[in-house]
């Protein structure tokens, strides 16, 4: 009786059960769940590591509004950068397996805290606020914005987003951050299916070879008796 508006809407949403919203509220904040479905569906329906780490990279430069960003993997107890791109020259690399601390163009120290704590790191103007203010990379690149996070599955880590923006600060705000987080339990689980198709194909390949090893040494064997 206090809010009529409200029942109006109300009725309208009983009126027409098909419609659905396309955000609602997480946090405090707009979350766009269509962004975040037609997102997820695109991550779980490729299996293939390579192919999922392009498309993975092109949804977070899309949905976070990074210029340049990083995946990095973890493999036992190494970090290996395994995709990187650049969202102003619209290229990304992957499978490089190239060691974290090997790259000069990426925070080794940031990386290597979100990896070790499982936290998330959200710099806003990283060159002048924040517990990384002296950290090598940011003295001497002195970049914005920087938004690093775990990838995590069931608690343990899969991998870690490294996204950075140079030309602006408070780039990564919180309704992208709300959707980045949404999506990386979908990554992680896509991620840890494609390592698991790699290694059975390379097992089937290595059985295939072996049994094409053995029918040539039973032809040879075979042709001499003749």
């Amino acid at each position: 009786e206090k809010y009529p508006n409200l029942k109006r809407r109300q009725s309208d949403t009983f009126a027409n059960p098909l419609v659905t919203h396309s955000k609602t509220i997480a946090g405090g904040n707009f979350l766009d769940l269509n962004t975040v479905i037609k997102a997820s569906q695109t991550i779980s329906a490729e299996i293939q590591l390579g192919k999922l780490l392009e498309k993975m990279m092109k949804i977070l430069f899309e949905n976070a509004g990074a210029e340049r960003g990083f995946f990095i993997l973890k493999d036992n107890d190494n970090l290996l950068i395994e995709a990187e791109g650049n969202a102003n020259s619209n290229t990304i690399h992957v499978l490089h397996n190239k060691p974290l601390n090997e790259n000069k163009e990426i925070s080794e120290g940031i990386v290597n805290y979100v990896a070790r704590t499982k936290n998330l790191v959200l710099l806003n103007d990283a060159a002048k606020f924040g517990m990384f203010v002296n950290d090598p990379y940011v003295k001497q690149r002195t970049p914005k914005s920087i938004l690093c996070y775990p990838i995590l599955n069931q608690g343990n880590l899969i991998g870690v987003a490294y996204l950075e923006n140079n030309l602006t600060t408070d780039a990564f705000t919180p309704d992208r951050v709300e959707i980045l987080k949404v999506l990386s339990s979908q990554i992680a689980v896509s991620i840890d299916n494609s390592l698991l198709y790699a290694r059975l194909e390379e097992k089937v390949a290595e059985r295939t070879q072996d049994l094409n090893e053995a029918l040539d040494n039973n032809t040879i064997v075979s042709e001499k008796l003749e």
